[in-house]
């Protein structure tokens, strides 16, 4: 398909110019049912407009949405609250249960759990023969499968939201591989199961190498091949929400000298503990660059479902999260064409317009928090999940993308703004079997043309 990028896209006009892209998507095999595009200016003039009504699946372009509502609904300096609880007063020896009780922070780290951690180390706990608590009990949750969506149980992005969520549940394993030696490797937090490598080395480089974790009985296997690597590192899901935290809370306890002999549950944490320590997360602000930067899909989920929990702590009534956000979408985009089933945009089922996506972006634009906003997209050709698209690299203006990818989908959504002058708002979806052949080419055509 290299005929694609030997096109001339350059027309007359703009018009000429999106009708030579039709007809170069048409000659690959894309036909123009498959996709939509709309371009409009601050006054609502459609510059490009092409099936703008018509529902197509978004992929993480539904990121746009659950983070700007939550600007809209929370503030740019909303924080999360975990906390540490202890339920007796501490001694060296103690004997009574300890809480950790989550509120949904999508960005609690091993740093921070070992942050609360030290706080027994100084208050001189040497030994704990109660029970670790983990209270998670504030999201009213269904059983998350992580292999429901496309039977990639271990990949990070299929994780699920947690009230209790740490370190996205994502493991560190390095592999490092060489001719005279066997393949080795190293999991962090470390490994609570049996760990089995059927890697084939090959004299391939280090970035062909191809791994996927399987469970087998109660084993881990790693499958695939690895080239020449001295040090690969990956990350995977590799243990259930539980195992992952008493995988770290043992190995955090030990780094900080702390005998540990009772069980890790799960349970609520008593109302009102002897001592409560709070660890605050950083602003909703810096949240959401990480979600729409880096297409954090379950950071998007507990974002989700922190809406429900906040709104109704605040309207003392119970609604869910779709309906909340079926609520702020009708009233900032006048549009009711739309499906949601999740956050994060990980759905076949969720189906966006190009019109109500725009329409969005727009209603974005003239509010106090658009600088938040704005500087949580990607920057095209520089950062985020866009940082290889060089195209986009100009010195005159400044394109802010969030970008949306899953099997025959490709979307894309943002602002492009001149200096000095006035913004555009651009999206465009693509469902086809061709939709990375047809991204490259729409991709170039955005960067001739707009």
């Amino acid at each position: 398909f290299l005929f694609l990028f030997s096109v001339n896209l350059y027309g007359n006009n703009l018009d000429d110019s999106f009708l030579n892209l039709k007809k170069v998507l048409t000659k690959a095999g894309v036909p123009e049912n498959s996709y939509t595009f709309m371009l409009a200016d601050e006054k609502n003039i459609q510059l490009i407009a092409h099936n703008v009504n018509k529902q197509l699946n978004a992929a993480s372009i539904m990121k746009l949405i659950t983070t700007s509502a939550a600007l809209e609904m929370l503030g740019p300096n909303f924080k999360w609250q975990t906390k540490l609880i202890l339920n007796d007063t501490p001694q060296k020896n103690y004997t009574n249960n300890i809480s950790i009780k989550g509120s949904g922070d999508p960005f609690f780290l091993l740093k921070d759990l070992r942050g609360l951690l030290r706080i027994l180390k100084v208050l001189g706990i040497k030994n704990i023969s109660g029970d670790i608590v983990l209270d998670n009990t504030i999201f009213n949750l269904k059983k998350f499968d992580r292999g429901n969506f496309d039977g990639k149980p271990f990949e990070p992005y299929n994780v699920g939201p947690d009230a209790l969520l740490l370190n996205f549940f994502s493991s560190e394993v390095v592999f490092s591989s060489s001719q005279s030696s066997k393949i080795k490797l190293n999991i962090f937090p470390p490994a609570k199961k049996n760990i089995r490598v059927r890697l084939q080395p090959t004299n391939k480089a280090c970035k062909y190498s191809k791994i996927n974790p399987k469970k087998s009985s109660h084993n881990i296997v790693f499958l695939g091949y690895i080239g020449k690597c001295s040090y690969l590192k990956k990350n995977f899901a590799l243990y259930e929400a539980k195992d992952y935290w008493a995988s770290s809370l043992h190995f955090l306890l030990d780094e900080l000298d702390i005998n540990f002999s009772g069980n890790i549950i799960y349970g609520k944490s008593p109302i009102n503990g002897k001592l409560t320590f709070v660890h605050k997360s950083r602003p909703l602000s810096d949240i959401i660059k990480s979600i729409n930067k880096y297409s954090n899909n379950v950071m998007a989920e507990n974002l989700y479902h922190t809406l429900e929990l906040v709104i109704n702590e605040k309207k003392n009534k119970m609604t869910n999260a779709q309906d909340l956000i079926y609520q702020y979408l009708t009233d900032e985009t006048n549009s009711n064409s739309f499906f949601i089933e999740n956050g994060s945009g990980l759905s076949r089922k969720t189906k966006l317009t190009s019109n109500l996506i725009v329409s969005l972006l727009k209603a974005q634009y003239k509010k106090i928090t658009f600088p938040e906003f704005f500087s949580s997209l990607p920057i095209a050709g520089l950062d985020g999940t866009l940082s290889e698209e060089e195209i986009f690299l100009r010195e005159d203006k400044s394109y802010r993308f969030k970008t949306g990818s899953l099997n025959n989908v490709r979307a894309l959504a943002g602002i492009i703004i001149e200096h000095n002058k006035k913004p555009f708002f651009l999206c465009y979806i693509i469902n086809h079997r061709k939709a990375e052949i047809a991204k490259n080419a729409i991709n170039k055509f955005i960067s001739r043309n707009l």
